[in-house]
């Protein structure tokens, strides 16, 4: 038996009492009219085929809500998969006048109160397709048009002072052809002066600007004129902005806001929002939120679509994970975990001192859900996120691109625990162990410093001594490229860097294990982070010390 049942189960199930394991929802789609249901003529507005119409569904209460989107889109005719991954469905909480938009990948009795025996929900677009006016299918289209033009009179979209004549005159054109009378309909001026935020003062010279750009459209057909509307708009950068709002570590509320461009943030002080991060950026919080892998870095999403329902809720997930830890590696930081005294060589601590630092003094347990970030150099970063990964830890994040530190809510670990012993060893070799390794005919060893600190021209270091380079190490031909990488870099960059050492480092399949050294692990650490995101061998290893030790315990 389905999950969900069309109108023609509907009483029979209502007559037959048989809904203890089945609720009623009512989906309304989205209508202009409602909007404008106080001016006069309304039979006049375009998307007459929607107009308040409500499906009614029959649920299972283990059915996901994705199951209802799909059913409604099939009582709507929309064999398009592309933009069906933009619906969406919300829910309003008559209790705290709040909506909610509802997980598709949750069931729907989860996430709707127990006392909403007959659900109203709202079938909506929930994320935008960039380029909403190339859409081919139909009915798709209409509840899409309507949509964007709901927003635009509901005050959805901030728009430019530039483009407000402009668009209102598409606006009334869009809807009304040629039947708008500026004398009769006055009141729909208003309510669009209102809808671009601006007040009824002094503002007789824009109504007249609008009037008279709408004649200049006479030989406009409306749906050309919907077209032009609804292009305008998907130029804006609120366009197909969907708003959540979350706490951050002082309990204050923060409203963001997610669309193809980024997620962004409003400002206190006026109705705008300030984008914090651009999309390539975002899909490294977006993702990673429910993909608890071993990889440090991610790939950006990537479809047609740009943003599909998940990703905003994998974004909001993110904002609210448990044990959540945002850190800025810093010099300060680095001095926590390595050193140069006692003849150590900048290797790290002892297991047993870092572990005591990151408990007590970082606070952060085995399951902590660890993003990192610098302002300096990225092998920074890559330094200590390999200790991480060598320690044992599952979530270990690079952030690539900057947003506000603000905007994450820091869940620190109520309980702290760490392995009494590494759960990763391979991943860190010292000079000591090295001598073994020579004897794998499946290993490679990879020098990463500049070909004139592996030549023995120089050592790159004013407290290394001696030049050279280690036996069976090979020099890399990109010359040193990971010292030059920034912290803030884009992902666009990033994904250039990833490229560029795939096409330099093809090994033979042989090939199990990978060794990277530099002067102490700085450079090799980084080297080590992109060879695991292309996963160039099953195990990849940094020799922890690098040449700094190796020249002065083991050149002969």
């Amino acid at each position: 038996m389905p999950s969900i049942f069309g109108k023609s189960h509907l009483y029979r199930y209502d007559i037959q009492g048989g809904a203890k394991s089945h609720y009623l929802v009512f989906v309304h789609l989205p209508c202009l009219q409602t909007h404008l249901k106080h001016l006069y003529h309304l039979s006049i507005l375009p998307f007459n085929e929607y107009e308040q119409q409500t499906i009614e569904c029959l649920m299972n209460y283990n059915s996901l809500t994705r199951d209802c989107i799909n059913y409604l889109l099939q009582r709507l005719h929309i064999r398009d998969d592309k933009i069906s991954n933009c619906f969406g469905l919300s829910y309003f909480n008559k209790i705290n006048k709040q909506s909610y938009w509802l997980d598709p990948n949750v069931s729907m009795r989860q996430q709707i109160p127990k006392s909403e025996l007959k659900p109203n929900l709202t079938f909506t677009m929930l994320l935008y397709p960039p380029v909403p006016y190339t859409i081919t299918d139909e009915k798709a289209r209409l509840i899409l048009y309507q949509q964007i033009f709901c927003n635009f009179i509901s005050s959805i979209y901030i728009i430019p002072t530039n483009l407000i004549e402009t668009l209102s005159a598409y606006f009334l054109r869009g809807c009304f052809e040629n039947k708008f009378n500026a004398d009769k309909n006055r009141d729909i001026l208003q309510l669009i002066i209102a809808a671009v935020g601006l007040s009824e003062e002094n503002t007789d010279g824009i109504k007249e600007k609008i009037v008279e750009l709408y004649r200049d459209l006479n030989e406009l057909d409306k749906r050309s004129a919907q077209n032009q509307f609804v292009h305008r708009i998907s130029q804006i950068n609120t366009y197909g902005m969907t708003h959540f709002e979350i706490k951050n570590a002082l309990n204050e509320a923060i409203c963001l806001g997610l669309n193809h461009h980024g997620i962004h943030s409003r400002s206190l002080l006026r109705n705008e929002f300030k984008l914090e991060a651009w999309s390539q950026s975002m899909t490294t919080l977006s993702t990673v939120a429910l993909t608890y892998d071993n990889k440090i870095l991610m790939h950006p999403y990537n479809d047609d679509i740009a943003y599909t329902i998940e990703v905003l809720f994998y974004l909001m997930k993110f904002f609210s994970i448990k044990n959540l830890h945002l850190l800025n590696i810093t010099s300060d930081i680095m001095n926590d975990i390595e050193t140069d005294k006692n003849n150590n060589y900048w290797k790290y601590y002892s297991y047993d001192e870092i572990r005591e630092k990151l408990l007590n003094k970082y606070r952060i347990s085995q399951e902590s859900f660890i993003v990192l970030y610098t302002k300096e150099k990225l092998m920074m970063v890559a330094r200590f996120a390999w200790l991480l990964y060598w320690i044992g830890y599952k979530h270990i994040k690079i952030l690539i691109g900057q947003i506000d530190p603000s905007l994450f809510i820091m869940n620190f670990s109520q309980v702290l625990n760490l392995p009494n012993l590494p759960l990763r060893p391979e991943v860190r070799l010292t000079c000591d162990q090295l001598s073994n390794e020579f004897l794998s005919q499946t290993t490679k060893f990879i020098d990463v410093r500049t070909y004139k600190e592996y030549s023995g021209e120089i050592t790159g270091y004013s407290y290394i001594r001696r030049s050279g380079h280690i036996p069976n190490f090979q020099y890399d031909s990109l010359d040193g490229l990971y010292a030059q990488i920034n912290g803030d870099i884009t992902w666009n960059e990033l994904e250039n860097y990833l490229k560029i050492m795939s096409n330099t480092n093809t090994y033979d399949n042989n090939i199990k294990k990978i060794i990277y050294m530099c002067g102490t692990g700085w450079r090799a650490s980084l080297a080590a982070i992109f060879a695991e995101e292309l996963n160039l061998a099953c195990t990849i290893s940094v020799l922890d010390s690098g040449w700094f030790e190796w020249s002065e315990e083991y050149l002969k």
